[in-house]
């Protein structure tokens, strides 16, 4: 929200109408409680976010999906990515990001002007930051070779990402209940 104003969902939509750019199932972009910025491709990188979304969506964790490589070449594809990634975090920023590889990361954060944390090697705690409210989440790629050094244990890593995510968002729920 800026200064506190409601927007409507479909002006929430116009605003950010950058084709390719967002994948979502929510009526209502912004009611997202994380955005997840991944690359699609290459192989198995979709099937990977896919499964990703499935986990926040099986907790109950609604999600929007920005697909980095638009991010990481808008020149070429959508010269208005960037500023749709901005739109979005200004309008509404959601309780997470979760950023998939180290290139997003440092595309995310040369876009919102913040310095990120790198993702984090095995073995590694988790590693976020804080911006605005949104706890931002950089994470190892899910697309190779990135995905190749970390597929072993990714799954088992990633399912503690998404119950973390899950407890703030009861910690906050329960919290407005009180």
């Amino acid at each position: 929200m800026i200064s506190g104003q409601k927007i409507t969902p479909a002006a929430f939509r116009e605003r950010l109408a950058v084709p390719g750019v967002w994948k979502t199932d929510l009526d209502d972009p912004s009611q997202a409680d994380v955005l997840v910025v991944a690359a699609l491709e290459p192989e198995p990188a979709e099937e990977n976010v896919t499964r990703f979304l499935e986990l926040l969506k099986g907790r109950g964790i609604s999600v929007v999906l920005f697909d980095a490589a638009e991010l990481c070449m808008e020149t070429q594809n959508h010269p208005g990515a960037t500023e749709a990634l901005r739109q979005f975090l200004r309008l509404k920023p959601p309780q997470a990001m979760v950023i998939f590889g180290e290139k997003a990361v440092r595309g995310v954060a040369r876009n919102i002007s913040a310095e990120l944390p790198a993702p984090p090697l095995p073995g590694a705690g988790l590693a976020e930051k804080d911006f605005n409210g949104c706890r931002v989440i950089p994470l190892m790629s899910l697309a190779p070779p990135a995905w190749n050094r970390w597929k072993r244990w990714a799954w088992m890593y990633l399912d503690g990402v998404v119950a973390d995510i899950a407890g703030k968002l009861v910690d906050r729920d329960m919290g407005r209940a009180a």
